[in-house]
């Protein structure tokens, strides 16, 4: 995936790999912290054929983890979200698109999407090596021993962007910059407010005009 699709869609991306051998459906928590400069520095987040294998009831043990990856992010993240688009397994998959549909800024969005495999940039090569993903996207063999090409997959697509969130509420931070004589301007941004002209009466109240 990384290097037929991103690669050439991202040509300058680079990248290196890490393996985290995580259970969605347990807490991964602890595990995930422990990668936490790792995680921190992540630009794009990939959920391919994972959430097909997963059952519905465990959405809520899903997305705590993944909730947690995309709160220790540090800058804008990328979600790109790519499952089986088949009606068995949409339960599996709707649960998470609905919720970053509504949580993150949606690129692109669609319950069904087929993907070519015969043009780039993933275009893919029969390897024949007689195991893997590879042959089985080129199908039964056909008479001859010439392999029949599946073209195109069918999948629920959805890239969104997630922007860094605030470690304080944001209700917080506003009830702080008042405190320190903030108020929002025109634009909605918070602007200090200038202090009023005191006069020399004012700033003197005691002083009777001798020295």
């Amino acid at each position: 995936m990384f290097e037929k699709v991103l690669k050439d869609i991202f040509p300058g991306l680079e990248g290196f790999q890490k393996d985290i051998n995580a259970d969605l459906t347990t807490d991964c928590i602890p595990k995930f912290a422990d990668e936490y400069d790792n995680l921190a520095k992540t630009d794009i987040l990939l959920v391919y054929n994972v959430l097909n294998e997963i059952h519905a009831k465990y959405a809520k043990s899903v997305w705590r983890n993944i909730n947690f990856i995309i709160k220790t992010c540090e800058r804008p993240l990328l979600i790109l979200l790519m499952e089986p688009s088949v009606p068995k397994v949409r339960a599996r998959v709707d649960w998470l698109r609905l919720i970053l549909a509504q949580s993150s800024d949606v690129i692109l969005d669609k319950a069904e999407e087929e993907f070519f495999f015969n043009y780039d940039p993933i275009r893919i090569d029969y390897e024949g090596t007689g195991m893997g993903l590879n042959d089985r996207l080129f199908g039964k063999v056909l008479d001859g021993g010439k392999p029949h090409f599946e073209k195109s997959l069918k999948r629920t697509h959805i890239a969104c962007v997630v922007k860094p969130r605030s470690p304080i509420p944001a209700e917080q931070v506003w009830r702080q910059l008042e405190k320190i004589e903030y108020r929002r301007g025109v634009t909605g941004r918070f602007v200090r407010q200038p202090r009023p002209q005191l006069s020399f009466h004012d700033k003197f109240p005691n002083w009777d005009g001798q020295e």
